[in-house]
């Protein structure tokens, strides 16, 4: 059998030299094609992931405490694959509302190739407003003054004199004061057990809001807060191991027939503080 020699190697046939060459690789003769044995086009380049965070939504309100699950959803770009898509919480989980002022909420998409991307959006939460006081009575109009005599009328003449001014007539009595309608006390607490007294009238019947912030420094020794009607307890609040200040919040209603109307917050081991305590008590009716 006889040989031949190309590009340096010994072939025995056309159809050896045919399994040599790469299928990739073809003779082109097309004068709009590249000169000799092409490769194929490169491949197109993976694209970076997206993410659609819908809840919250930028600038968005919500009222302290009010339940709101977080929405968002994060995309593969073309050509990639997603590894994973995280936010501040799960997907589905409620988001912070416990804390007053500004929040921010950040989700962010991973591809398996370490291209990520992430969005965040800014959000607000705001305290819940108090009811308002009523209105105190009005007092009696007061009795309207005499009118004065009419002064002489002056001589007939080049000028005529001007008649003297009556006087003033008296002021009317005042009417009487409108009854006080509300109570508070302010107090700003520190470390350990706490008080804040408020003395108001027995024989009423009132609406009391109680506000402080606490800290604890312990799992197993939270602060108790509770506010009193005398000896009645109308709201008790555990607060668990924070860390950091947390507002508390507690109201009541109900008749004072003795005593005095009292937020009280207990520390069990002395290392926790309540600051910032504060207490209203609105005047709802006299009690029968």
């Amino acid at each position: 059998m006889s040989r031949t020699k190309w590009l340096g190697l010994a072939i025995t046939s056309v159809a050896a030299l045919s399994v040599m060459i790469p299928a990739s690789a073809v003779a082109s003769t097309s004068a709009d094609s590249c000169t000799g044995y092409c490769q194929g086009p490169p491949p197109t380049p993976a694209q970076p992931p997206t993410v659609v965070l819908t809840t919250p939504s930028e600038g968005a309100s919500y009222v302290q405490g009010s339940e709101v699950a977080a929405s968002y959803t994060c995309t593969a770009g073309s050509g990639a694959t997603l590894g994973s898509c995280s936010g501040t919480v799960a997907n589905g989980a409620l988001i912070n509302t416990a804390s007053l002022g500004g929040q921010t909420f950040t989700v962010t998409a991973r591809e398996t190739d370490g291209q990520e991307a992430s969005l965040t959006h800014n959000y607000t939460v705001t305290g819940v407003p108090g009811p308002a006081g009523p209105t105190g009575e009005t007092g009696p109009q007061g009795v309207t003054g005499a009118v004065g005599p009419t002064g002489p009328t002056g001589n007939t003449g080049g000028a005529g004199v001007t008649g003297a001014t009556g006087p003033i007539g008296p002021t009317g009595p005042t009417g009487p004061a409108g009854t006080q309608h509300a109570y508070s006390a302010t107090g700003n607490g520190g470390k350990g057990s706490q008080t804040l007294t408020l003395t108001a009238p027995a024989a009423q019947s009132y609406v009391a809001f109680a506000n402080a912030e606490g800290v604890t420094w312990s799992l197993a020794h939270p602060i108790v807060c509770s506010l009193s009607f005398g000896s009645v307890i109308k709201q008790s609040i555990s607060l668990p191991w924070n860390f950091a200040p947390t507002q508390i919040s507690l109201q009541g209603a109900g008749p004072l027939t003795s005593g005095t109307i009292q937020l009280g917050c207990s520390s069990s081991d002395g290392m926790d503080s309540v600051s910032n305590l504060s207490l209203i008590a609105y005047v709802v009716s006299g009690v029968n």
